[in-house]
């Protein structure tokens, strides 16, 4: 019996909390920056990268039970939405709490946040190989294939 869905999910619930906790991090540093700056969006801009790396993650976590053209189409927008929701969250959360860091604080959590980002999408494609079962030297790396003989007429 094929383990369930849930059961492969389990191995990236460290990197739902890690991009979680990125996520918060990263939009309370945006809120503080946004909120003194004369072009606000440019402060919002610089989430596109985490953002990209997490709907990036999501996409690998789900991306084991492809089983029609269209499922990495479904999958790929589920992660796009679930970053999108994440971020509006988190942005909520965080003008409730308020403007509570300095800006000097804001900007380096911002940049070590995109940092953490690219080191939480290594995570994720590492932890999407094992259960994958590509980093196992024991496997085949390759699709399997029938070549069929070429017969002259």
């Amino acid at each position: 019996m094929p383990p369930s869905r849930v059961g492969n999910l389990l191995h990236f619930i460290p990197v739902l909390v890690y991009f979680g906790l990125a996520i918060y991090a990263a939009t309370s540093s945006v809120v503080v920056l946004a909120a003194e700056a004369e072009v606000p969006w440019v402060w919002w801009a610089t989430l596109f990268p985490l953002a990209i790396s997490h709907a990036t993650a999501g996409f690998l976590a789900f991306r084991k039970g492809v089983r029609s053209h269209h499922d990495p189409l479904i999958w790929g927008t589920l992660s796009g939405v679930t970053t999108v929701l994440a971020v509006v969250v988190a942005a909520w959360i965080a003008r409730r709490i308020g403007l509570w860091m300095p800006r000097l604080v804001a900007v380096t959590i911002l940049a070590a946040v995109s940092v953490a980002g690219l080191v939480g999408l290594a995570l994720a494609a590492k932890r999407a190989r094992k259960r994958h079962g590509l980093a196992d030297p024991g496997t085949s790396q390759t699709s399997d294939v029938i070549i069929l003989p070429v017969r002259k007429c």
